[in-house]
């Protein structure tokens, strides 16, 4: 196994294409998912569609808490990957004749909507089974765990997977997520937990899949506090805690560097919302976390200086000889595509760091594009570019230079 994972993380996309639509195709993963393990950081680079299937809908809301199992501790917000299967068979059997039916709704889901559908209606479902079934007589064998470490995991995560289609709603909402509806997001899973079950943990994975999705962390954080102001009730505000430590403790500079420029920049501007909201007086400020805090600062500001400069150079200005005037649409296009998404990604970097650094990165990619750009380019193409990257003034100062090498 590991000499295939070796040979598949050396391998070219093309193959990584087809060894995920062979394992997705398997009716029974098993250790084959394995084999997918060191492939997940470039998986989510590629951002490959992917066939959906019963266990894949089911743990979906507990996306970003699912880790490898090397990965996983005890008492942790997290799920090892190891056991997904486990739990999905057991959901399987509880539902029995049921399991047919949503095995073809999924089949056949045209839509992300219909999907979304198509769990709202087993989330709850298997919340209820997972909440109170006992372990499997494969426990041990399939995930190589304690039989104390199954109800440790099933139970918490029933808890959040009962919130699933409200979860998903939130995360679809964005910016314009309803403070109520997020209040009885975490009201209702608060209410929701049995009596013998740590209230704190569920409302941590909860509260840590929410801190992960939504773009408001200080939101999130502030309406946890209020809610354990006004229940008398402790475990909102633990659990929030939780969830900050485990998000603190799992965040570095792979938010920079370890996925592709468009999902990296909402990543870094909700971690940058998250970090904004821990250095301000409030439910979330603890004395421990200022300096745990500034050190993430620091390590983030440093992976993305050096992002931006190395995609600047390889994805713009070794691409200027495109800017000629003969150039396709489709490639002046593409090439708009991503100055744009450069620029973004800086507007993201940002607030980790000092602005300067960004502006004179900026300002000599600008200084080379009028200065490298072919002759026979397209004199509009490169004022659009120059407008884009730093500004009108040197847009107009292009066309009014009357030929290559002008500058500044």
């Amino acid at each position: 196994m590991r000499r295939i994972q070796q040979s598949l993380t050396r391998a070219a996309d093309r193959k990584i294409v087809e060894v995920l639509s062979l394992v997705d195709s398997l009716p029974d993963r098993g250790a084959a998912d394995a084999l997918l393990e060191p492939l997940r950081a470039r998986l989510s680079q590629l951002r490959l569609p992917r066939r959906m299937n019963f266990t894949r809908l089911l743990f979906l809301p507990a996306d970003p808490i699912i880790v490898p199992a090397a990965q996983w501790r005890r008492k942790a917000l997290t799920v090892p990957r190891t056991v997904l299967r486990s739990l999905s068979l057991q959901v399987r059997q509880e539902l029995g004749s049921e399991t047919q039916s949503f095995d073809d709704e999924i089949e056949s889901a045209a839509s992300d909507a219909a999907f979304m559908r198509c769990g709202a209606g087993l989330w709850p479902r298997a919340a209820d089974i997972l909440a109170r079934t006992r372990v499997p007589a494969d426990w041990l064998k399939s995930t190589c765990l304690n039989t104390t470490d199954h109800a440790a995991i099933a139970q918490p995560l029933a808890v959040m997977l009962r919130q699933g289609n409200v979860i998903e709603d939130l995360a679809r909402a964005g910016h314009a997520v309803s403070p109520a509806a997020l209040r009885a997001c975490i009201t209702n899973a608060a209410d929701s937990i049995p009596s013998g079950t740590s209230a704190v943990q569920g409302l941590g994975m909860l509260l840590a899949v929410l801190l992960e999705r939504l773009p408001s962390a200080a939101l999130v954080i502030t309406t946890a506090g209020d809610i354990a102001t006004a229940r008398g009730d402790t475990a909102p505000r633990l659990g929030a805690d939780l969830a900050i430590d485990f998000l603190l403790d799992g965040k570095g500079a792979g938010h920079a560097t370890q996925s592709d420029l468009t999902t990296a920049s909402q990543d870094l501007s909700r971690l940058a919302g998250l970090l904004d909201a821990l250095e301000q007086p409030g439910p979330a400020s603890r004395p421990g976390r200022k300096s745990q805090v500034a050190k993430l600062r620091h390590d983030i500001d440093t992976a993305c200086r050096r992002r931006f400069e190395v995609e600047m150079a390889g994805r713009l200005l070794r691409q200027a000889d495109l800017l000629t005037a003969n150039a396709a649409d489709a490639d002046i296009a593409d090439l708009e595509a991503t100055v744009l998404e450069l620029r973004r990604f800086e507007a993201a970097c940002r607030p980790f760091g000092i602005g300067s650094h960004y502006d004179r990165v900026l300002g000599n990619a600008a200084q080379q594009l009028m200065q490298n750009a072919p002759a026979t380019a397209g004199r509009c193409d490169v004022a659009r570019f120059l407008e884009i990257l730093v500004g009108p003034e040197a847009g107009l100062a292009w066309l009014q230079s009357g030929a290559a090498g002008a500058s500044l």
